[in-house]
């Protein structure tokens, strides 16, 4: 009895399986149903254009950054096109609305409470789709009578519902509502309400103390939320002193508790800042201990940026040009200028004898140089990363509120002129907050032309008086 090889018999059923597959009839339809550059086509020499669909590569013109894959490290529910939001959140929308600040907030730990509560992801899913929407201009210029997309409000107006039932709930929780108070202000901001975007801050401000005041245990400690939070509502409310810096995070907490101490003390003696005579020496002497923490402050940031690698170069520079900004805010406050001593007192400018006579100190013309020169090289070494010409969108760089603050207090033709150009910048954020680089752009033209219309004045009055005087 001889036996069969298997080896002959695998190899007769793969030949039989070959010429099965050679017996079937070819289709002779040719390229009408082959995909682009076939084998075919390539071997004859003819060209194969595919079928493009029109109306498919209209929609992709006119939103480059629309998502057809994702790729989301967690498990989510709901449609493929929520999932497709969400991986647009992640992988672009967050690191925009954090330029150059700490990511935290908007790239972990809101995501990471995400995960566990619908009502935080549904809100995250409709800030990607309004993100969407502004790069592709569907949102016009804060102050304009046009409203937002229905399909905008629409969604806007679910997650406000989602809220409300989540809260509810007997066991619903103040950081949860917090954090959507945030996120809902970030709508606003985008579809340029004003008005409804402060309403929410006033609302988190009330939940942010709520939250503080909380001391259930169910708090999150190692990634705590709050400080963040925090950062984000509490500016201008407590006033705390500065301390040493160490990184480019503390940095910003520091600089925003500077910040707070500085607004909330303008705020509250602003009665006095026409009036130097009649102001009080305990005032005078805030003002100078502000005025050296902020000399303190630009020192020892200058001193971090020294020994801080590349990744944190643009944070610190951000908080320098905030430092800058908010200290020749002060000095334009001030009702008269204080020497600020080495030592820890103070040695004031005037006696008691003799009377404050002297006007408010205007903002340096090479301090605010310096902190245009430095906006202009942020800008110029941070490309944003979008697929489209649209310009970003950010929540607090304040950036924008920064320039708009240098036009207003210089009457320099070139200082308008390079506070415009940044304006236009193309990596300047379009929106940072409540804050529009266009609308900002439009008021420097208005003062760039009356500065020239004065310009033109003056020529003619000097030339006028010149010619009498040959005459």
């Amino acid at each position: 009895m001889t036996m069969k090889c298997p080896c002959r018999e695998v190899g007769r059923m793969s030949e039989a399986m070959k010429r099965s597959r050679r017996s079937t009839p070819r289709a002779k339809t040719g390229c009408l149903t082959c995909k682009p550059a076939c084998l075919k086509c390539t071997r004859t020499g003819r060209r194969c254009d595919g079928y493009e669909n029109t109306i498919f590569s209209q929609m992709q013109a006119r939103r480059p950054a629309s998502i057809t894959t994702y790729s989301i490290p967690f498990r989510v529910p709901g449609s493929k096109a929520d999932r497709q939001l969400l991986h647009y959140y992640c992988c672009q929308a967050a690191d925009n609305l954090s330029s150059y600040s700490d990511p935290a907030l908007w790239t972990t730990l809101i995501l990471q409470r995400s995960h566990h509560e619908p009502v935080i992801r549904s809100a995250l899913v409709t800030l990607s789709s309004l993100y969407q929407d502004y790069l592709a201009g569907d949102f016009t210029c804060p102050g304009t009578d046009s409203l937002p997309p229905p399909s905008a409000l629409q969604r806007i107006a679910k997650s406000h519902r989602q809220l409300r039932l989540y809260l509810s709930n007997p066991g619903a929780s103040p950081e949860v509502a917090l954090i959507c108070s945030i996120i809902f202000y970030a709508f606003e901001t985008l579809v340029g309400n004003t008005q409804q975007a402060i309403r929410h801050l006033d609302l988190g401000l009330v939940l942010l103390q709520r939250c503080q005041n909380d001391s259930c245990s169910s708090m999150s400690k190692p990634d705590d939320i709050l400080p963040h939070l925090a950062a984000f509502e509490t500016r201008g409310i407590h006033d705390v002193v500065p301390h040493t810096l160490l990184s480019a995070a503390q940095g910003e907490a520091v600089l925003t508790k500077l910040q707070n101490w500085m607004t909330s003390h303008l705020a509250v003696h602003a009665n006095v800042k026409d009036v130097p005579e009649t102001t009080p020496p305990e005032i005078l002497h805030e003002r100078a201990v502000l005025e050296r923490q902020f000399q303190r402050y630009l020192d020892a940031i200058e001193k971090l940026s020294e020994g801080s690698g590349k990744k944190d170069d643009k944070r610190i520079l951000l908080l320098r040009i905030q430092t800058r900004m908010y200290y020749g805010v002060l000095l334009q406050r001030l009702p008269w200028p204080c020497c600020v001593s080495t030592n820890a007192g103070l040695s004031l400018s005037h006696s008691k004898s003799t009377p404050m006579t002297a006007q408010p100190q205007s903002v340096p013309e090479n301090g605010m140089d310096a902190a245009l020169s430095e906006i202009s090289t942020l800008l110029d070494t941070s490309p944003q990363g979008t697929d489209c010409n649209s310009r970003p969108f950010t929540l607090s760089t304040q950036l924008v509120l920064g320039l708009y603050y240098a036009c207003l207090k210089t009457a320099n033709q070139h200082t308008l002129e390079t506070v415009l150009t940044l304006l236009r910048h193309p990596h300047l954020p379009s929106r940072d907050g409540l804050w529009d680089a266009k609308a900002a752009a439009s008021v420097v033209e208005g003062l760039l032309a009356q500065a020239r219309r004065e310009q033109d004045t003056d020529d003619q009055s000097l030339s006028a008086l010149a010619t009498e005087k040959l005459d």
